[in-house]
């Protein structure tokens, strides 16, 4: 007994149980970045010290960049207390580098209607994996059907630094389901073929541990498991845990707020603009505080997030023509060349596809028409000081209205300014008593121009200025109604999809597609086919469908409504052709359910859904018709004859048991001749019918044959 004892208390030593109550619960929502990777990673290293038992990640993100999600991973595989990572509550999702950081984890739970995968990495700034090809020729001949299949399954890498960066992620998410012995091959399509699944699927797949649909189930549910702690295994039991929900601390919201790229835009805007107005006011004054605080936080925003340095070098050079023009003025030149710089600057300074790093085009659009105000406004002061009169000497002349004296001969005449006679030029023909303005002082001659060609030009071009204006704002704001959707392209490179509602474009820099996502009624033209009976006859059918992805729609087919009418015209002509001529008239709801089946399988990768096919009409020529009309009297003539000749036997057989009642009763007889002598007196014939009695028959019968000769034998 005693050695039994022993013997139990060293297993209990040498494999240690965990059992606490404190449980951090940290939360994880939106885009991970490198505010989220600081907070997580100082939440777990402080958990530890403080003798936590365990950190909950309660995770609800859409991704995030690779090197944030790689400090998190470090921290939870080097940590020494277990990390669970809870994808909840219902409707979260832990795509993309969600998925590596639940893979990393002790305990992977998900709640119900949660979401896990798309996992393949995107580099930012450059482009993204073209869409498959169904028309491209596979290289490699000797493929079999099934590295065909694969191959064209996973997500194409067409540059060696792709290949490498997928072979990377690749290999990376198997070394972390292998830890803690999750299932590798599917944490590997999760990279490879941008693979997602929900909870009960990942649960089935050996994906997640467990799907609970809150903490505290997921405490109770993974009570008694064996985790892997930084290579020692440990029980994993709790008594009474207690939850501690862990709220960020001010430094992981200020983090958070100067890393989302629209403030650090925005602060790194507020402080070239406050240094400027320091600069034209020279002094210590909250111009320059202000901005050279925004400044230093905006750089410091800046140097934390994934930057397109093209983008920035455009913002600055932008910004340095417009303070060119501001020194040195070019009648709006180096203004306008600056603006440009900047709002092209502006939109590549962050060029990533990960959701919650972008700056909102609304943003970009109201620094840029600030900044066009602010030119507009110094050229503004510029022309007003340089059109201001002079006020002593020859030239306060210039810009005054004078009266023509004589008419001009040869352009040369007199004119009257200011009660004196000046002789005048000009290069218009001028007549006595018209307005002219001195356009300069030559001696004591002026040169002098008409009124109304300056008036001509200023109202020429404030025209020409307006229509321009005009055009730029129509192509600029677009509204979507509830039911149409826009497809924005991005010089030619897809950007996303927008609406419903008001919707800001670039002019020339972006195009939009509008997609209508209402149910559409195809008519589809009468179709000639022959039967498999060998009989041709004319079918036609309407088709109801909808858009459901509109960037499908508009880039894998050149046109889905064109692409959907001619792919609905052969699947009608090629399914009704392998029936018969009975089963197209007779099974109807049939055929329409196995046409909508095929074309819904062929648009799907045009994100089109075949709501319902009808089969409208079926007309048949007039032989055939005729032929028809035959087959159908021919039919009905021999239903006739069958009916008859059942009848026939019927009253045959009715009569034959007649005459044997009658034979076995002859009272019956007499009865029956008595009903029928009644029924003829009750008509109005001129019948006469004597009756016989039946016995007198039988005794004439009876004394024939007594008085019958008999034979001598």
């Amino acid at each position: 007994m005693k050695r039994v004892i022993l013997l139990f208390l060293c297993c209990y030593i040498y494999s240690p149980q965990i059992s606490a109550s404190d449980i951090w619960v940290v939360p994880i929502n939106g885009a991970i970045g490198p505010a989220t990777s600081d907070y997580v990673s100082r939440e777990i290293k402080a958990a530890s010290e403080q003798g936590a038992n365990l950190v909950i990640l309660k995770m609800d993100t859409p991704g995030g960049f690779d090197a944030a999600m790689r400090d998190i991973i470090r921290a939870i595989t080097s940590s020494p207390i277990p990390v669970a990572t809870w994808v909840g509550p219902t409707g979260a999702r832990a795509a993309s580098a969600g998925t590596y950081i639940l893979l990393a984890s002790q305990i992977a739970a998900m709640a119900e209607a949660t979401n896990l995968g798309a996992a393949t990495p995107v580099s930012i700034g450059g482009a993204q994996p073209s869409a498959f090809d169904d028309n491209k020729e596979s290289e490699g001949n000797g493929k079999n059907e099934k590295e065909e299949a694969n191959s064209e399954a996973e997500v194409p890498a067409d540059t060696a630094m792709e290949k490498k960066v997928i072979n990377d992620a690749k290999a990376y998410i198997r070394g972390l389901a292998r830890l803690h012995g999750r299932n590798e091959v599917w944490a590997e399509k999760a990279v490879s073929e941008a693979a997602s699944i929900n909870a009960a699927e990942a649960l089935e797949l050996n994906v997640i541990d467990l799907v609970a649909n809150s903490v505290d189930e997921v405490v109770s549910k993974a009570s008694g498991r064996t985790l892997l702690i930084n290579g020692r295994e440990s029980v994993f039991y709790f008594e009474k845990p207690l939850f501690i929900e862990r709220a960020p601390d001010w430094r992981a919201e200020f983090l958070a707020v100067i890393t989302n790229p629209n403030v650090a835009y925005i602060l790194m805007m507020i402080g070239i603009y406050g240094l400027l107005l320091e600069f034209y006011s020279p002094g210590v004054g909250l111009a320059g505080v202000l901005g050279g605080i925004s400044l230093l936080l905006g750089m410091y925003a800046l140097q934390m997030l994934p930057l397109n340095y093209a983008g920035l070098g455009l913002i600055l050079l932008g910004i340095a023509l417009m303070v060119s023009e501001a020194f040195s003025p070019s009648f709006g030149l180096f203004g306008l060349g600056g603006l440009t710089a900047f709002v092209f600057g502006s939109v590549f300074l962050f060029d990533s596809d990960v959701e919650g790093y972008q700056i909102a085009l609304p943003i970009i659009v109201g620094v840029s028409l600030f900044s066009l105000f602010l030119i507009v406004v110094l050229l503004t002061m510029l022309l007003t000081s340089r059109r201001k009169q002079v006020v002593t000497g020859v030239q306060t002349m210039i810009g005054q209205t004078a009266k023509v004296l004589d008419d001009f001969v040869n352009g040369q005449g007199a004119v009257q300014l200011g009660g004196e006679r000046w002789n005048a030029k000009s290069n218009n023909t001028l007549e006595k008593g018209q307005s002219v303005i001195v356009e300069n002082v030559d001696g004591l001659t002026l040169k002098v121009k008409t009124v109304n060609g300056s008036v001509k030009m200023i109202i020429y071009t404030a025209l020409v200025v307006l229509v321009l204006l005009v055009i730029l704002l129509f192509n600029m704001f677009k509204i979507l109604r509830e039911y149409e959707r826009g497809v924005v392209f991005f010089l030619g490179r897809f950007q996303g999809v927008k609406g419903p509602g008001l919707v800001i474009l670039i002019p020339v820099i972006q195009q939009m597609v509008k997609v209508d996502l209402r149910t559409i009624v195809l008519d589809v033209p009468t179709q000639d086919l022959i039967t498999r009976d060998n009989v041709s006859v004319r079918v036609n059918a309407v088709v109801y469908f909808r858009v459901l992805d509109p960037q499908m729609a508009i880039n894998n087919v050149e046109s889905y409504h064109e692409a959907t009418s001619q792919l609905s015209q052969t699947t009608l002509r090629s399914v009704l052709g392998q029936h018969d001529l009975d089963e197209l008239l007779s099974e109807r709801d049939r055929l329409n359910k196995d046409l909508q089946s095929i074309l819904d399988q062929h648009t799907d990768n045009w994100g089109i859904k075949i709501a319902n096919v009808e089969v409208k009409h079926v007309d048949l020529d007039d032989s055939m018709v005729r032929a028809l009309a035959r087959q159908a009297e021919a039919e009905r003539n021999r239903r006739a004859k069958v009916i008859h000749a059942q009848g026939e036997l019927e009253v045959s057989a009715k009569l034959s048991e007649a005459a044997n009642v009658l034979n076995q009763a002859p009272n019956a007889v007499q009865l029956r001749y008595m009903q029928t002598l009644t029924e003829i007196a009750n008509e109005r014939t001129s019948t006469i019918v004597f009756p016989i009695p039946i016995d007198l028959v039988e005794t004439f019968a009876k004394s024939k044959a007594n008085n019958a000769p008999q034979s001598d034998d």
